[in-house]
């Protein structure tokens, strides 16, 4: 059996909640995009709202991908 990856993609919505990540929490957003679905959070990222938007985002994403299946949420 194949294994298929999963690559999450840089829709509008995701576009747009990038845009309001603080610069200086965008590499640990860029770390959960790129690890997602076995991201990890910290502390401090974990406890903004933005970035439970866009593991919201990330998780549809996942769900639609695997049409249905397990959807990455922990």
């Amino acid at each position: 059996m194949q294994e298929r990856k999963f690559y999450p993609m840089i829709t509008n919505t995701m576009n747009n909640l990038l845009r309001l990540v603080e610069p200086y929490d965008m590499w640990g957003i860029v770390d959960i995009i790129c690890s997602y679905p076995n991201y990890e959070l910290d502390g401090d990222l974990a406890a903004k709202p933005i970035v439970n938007a866009i593991i919201d985002e990330l998780n549809r994403q996942y769900a639609r991908w695997n049409k249905g299946g397990e959807n990455g949420k922990r």
